[in-house]
Parts: structure tokens; sequence; C-alpha cells
């Protein structure tokens, strides 16, 4: 038989204890820094300016649609660019 050290049930005990309360501490500290983010984060929301609905850039269709046309065509002609410079990099060196 393996003979129990004098005083290990109250060591045993005493840790369980003190295990305890840091285990308390540890979760009060985490529900109150839960609690301050979340106040912080509302008081950040409210305090935000309301953001504006976007508003058109043309009242004229038929303007809109062309400056469309014309992005289009600076894309396209930028996106193939591009592509001569992939397809050929030792002639643009």
């Amino acid at each position: 038989m393996i003979p129990i050290p004098e005083g290990l049930e109250r060591r045993l005990l005493s840790s369980i204890d003190r295990w305890d309360r840091r285990e308390c501490l540890t979760k009060g500290l985490a529900g109150a820094l839960a609690a301050v983010l979340l106040a912080v984060g509302l008081t950040a929301r409210l305090a935000a300016p309301a953001v504006q609905p976007a508003r058109d850039s043309f009242t004229d269709p038929l303007a809109a649609y062309q400056e469309a046309g014309k992005a289009l065509e600076l894309l396209v002609e930028n996106l193939e660019r591009g592509l001569t410079i992939i397809d050929n990099p030792t002639d643009n060196e």
C-alpha cells in the first residue's frame, strides 16, 4: 500500500478553492469586458452620422447612357492594352 503524504487532502482542497476563485474572477472580467465593448459599439453606432442615400448623377437618361458607353469603351481599351502586354512581354521592354 502506498502511503498518502500528510496534509495532502488539505493542500488539494486549497488548490481547488484557488482555481474556483480564479475561474470566477476570469468569468467576471470577461463579462465586464464584453459589456464595455457592447456599450462602446452601441455608442459609436448611435453617434455615427446618418448616411445619405445615393443620388443619380444624371437627370437625363440619354446622357447617362452615353457616359456609360464611354466608360465601357475606356475599359475595353485598357483591357486590350493589358492583354497585349501579357501576350508579348518582350515587345514592351
